[in-house]
C-alpha cells in the first residue's frame, strides 16, 4: 500500500520535470522566433543571424547559431542545451543594472576609417619630407621674409692683379686683356676710374663718358619684364629670386655674389644704388652648376682679389666649361651677363670704341622697354 501512495507522487514529479523541460524548450523556441520575426528572417533557427542592437539575452542564445553553420554545411552541430537543472549564465550588468549594448558595426567601420586616414597621413609627410631633399631649386622661388647670412670672401692683403696699375688722374677708360685657359680663348674687360651703374632702355651711342657697356639682367620674352631683383637708382623695378647671382653697384663699390636673399637690395634702395640678378658662375673660388645646356658666347662679371672684371669667351661655350675657366683664372665670384649677341662696346686708351656682340635691334624688331644694361662711366 505503501508503494501505491509513493509511485503515485514519484510519477507526479516525473510529470512535473517534464513538464518543466518542455515548457522551457517552449519558452526558448519562443524567443528565438520572437529574434527570427525581429529580424525579417524567414529561416530555420540555425541560420540566424544575431544583431548587435537586439537584447543580450537574445544575443547570447543566437550567437551560437550564428558562428557556426549548420551540419549540412560539414561543420559541427552546435552545443546542445546543459539540461534544466544547469543555471543558465547571465549577462553582466553594469553599476546602474542597465544591461550593455554591444558595440556597432557602424564604429568598427569609423575606427577602420581613422586609423586608415592616420597611416595616410604619416605617409604622405615622409614622402614629402624625402621629396623635399631630392627635388632641387626651381627657377620661381619666393624670397625668404629673414635675409641668409652670406659667406663674404676674405680680404686680400696682397692681391695680385691682372690689369694695370693706373694713376687716378689718368682718363677713363677700359683695358682688354686676351689669355687661353682650358683651350678656351678669353677675353678681359677691366675698366679703369669709372664708376659702375645701370641703365634701362634705348642707349645713347655719343654718350663718350661711357667706357664699357654690356646687357645685364635678362627679359622675359612674353612680357618683357625684367628677371629678378632689379634696383635702378634706388628705385626698385622688379622683385623676387629666380636666380641667385647678384650685383649691388653703390657708390664707386660694386658687390658681387651668390645667395638667396642679400641685404645689399635694400641697401640699394636707400642709398640710390643699383642692384641685379643673374645665374651665379662662381662662389667663393668654386663653380657653381647651372641648369641651361648648349654652348654659346659667354660672358661673366668677376671679382677676383677685389679687382673687378669682365670676361668674354671668344668661342661658343658650355655654362660648366666656362665657368671652370674662370675658376681656373682665379675668380673668387662670378655671375652670368647676357651673352651671345647681346650689344655692348668698350672704349680703350687710344678711346677708341669697339662694338660687342651684335645690334640686332631694328625698326622691324623692336627692343624690350626693359632691356638693361651695366656701364662704367669716367668719374
Amino acid at each position: 500500500m505503501k508503494e501505491i501512495n509513493e509511485n503515485p507522487n514519484k510519477k507526479k514529479n516525473e510529470i512535473d520535470e517534464i513538464r518543466d523541460d518542455e515548457i522551457r524548450v517552449i519558452s526558448d523556441n519562443s524567443s528565438k522566433m520572437r529574434f527570427s520575426k525581429a529580424l525579417g528572417i524567414h529561416k530555420s533557427m540555425s541560420d540566424i543571424h544575431c544583431d548587435y542592437d537586439i537584447d543580450c539575452e537574445l544575443y547570447n542564445d543566437c550567437k551560437q547559431d550564428c558562428e557556426e553553420p549548420k551540419p549540412s554545411e560539414g561543420m559541427p552541430t552546435p552545443p546542445q542545451d546543459a539540461g534544466p537543472n544547469m543555471p543558465k549564465s547571465k549577462p553582466p550588468h553594469d553599476e546602474f543594472g542597465d544591461k550593455p549594448t554591444p558595440p556597432s558595426r557602424g564604429c568598427f567601420w569609423i575606427f577602420i576609417i581613422i586609423a586608415a586616414a592616420l597611416v595616410f597621413a604619416i605617409v604622405k609627410f615622409c614622402s614629402n619630407d624625402k621629396i623635399d631633399h631630392l627635388i632641387s631649386d626651381g627657377e620661381e622661388q619666393v624670397e625668404a621674409t629673414e635675409p641668409i647670412e652670406e659667406e663674404m670672401p676674405k680680404e686680400i692683403e696682397n692681391p695680385q692683379w691682372i690689369g694695370t696699375q693706373v694713376d687716378s688722374l689718368t682718363q677713363g677708360y677700359t683695358e682688354f686683356r686676351d689669355t687661353i685657359i682650358n683651350d678656351i680663348p678669353l677675353r678681359l674687360y677691366i675698366p679703369h676710374n669709372a664708376t659702375p651703374e645701370l641703365h634701362v632702355g634705348k642707349l645713347n651711342k655719343n654718350d663718350t663718358t661711357i667706357v664699357y657697356i654690356s646687357q645685364a639682367a635678362d627679359v622675359r620674352a612674353d612680357n618683357g619684364g625684367i628677371v629678378g631683383a632689379f634696383v635702378l637708382k634706388g628705385k626698385p623695378l622688379a622683385w623676387g629670386l629666380s636666380k641667385k647671382g647678384y650685383c649691388a653697384a653703390i657708390g664707386d663699390k660694386i658687390t658681387i655674389g651668390v645667395a638667396d636673399n642679400s641685404p645689399m637690395f635694400e641697401e640699394a634702395t636707400t642709398k640710390e644704388g643699383y642692384f641685379f640678378r643673374q645665374y651665379p658662375l662662381v662662389k667663393n673660388g668654386r663653380i657653381v652648376e647651372n641648369e641651361p645646356k648648349g654652348k654659346s658666347v659667354r660672358r661673366g662679371l668677376c671679382d677676383r682679389q677685389g679687382e673687378i672684371f669682365i670676361v668674354e669667351s671668344l668661342t661658343r661655350e658650355s655654362f660648366h666649361d666656362f665657368s671652370q675657366a674662370l675658376v681656373d683664372l682665379g675668380v673668387d665670384q662670378a655671375i652670368y651677363l647676357v651673352g651671345s649677341t647681346g650689344y655692348g662696346w668698350a672704349v680703350d686708351k687710344e678711346n677708341q670704341t669697339h662694338e660687342i656682340g651684335e645690334e640686332v635691334f631694328t625698326d622691324r624688331r623692336r627692343m624690350h622697354k626693359n632691356t638693361n644694361y651695366i656701364l662704367w662711366r669716367r668719374k
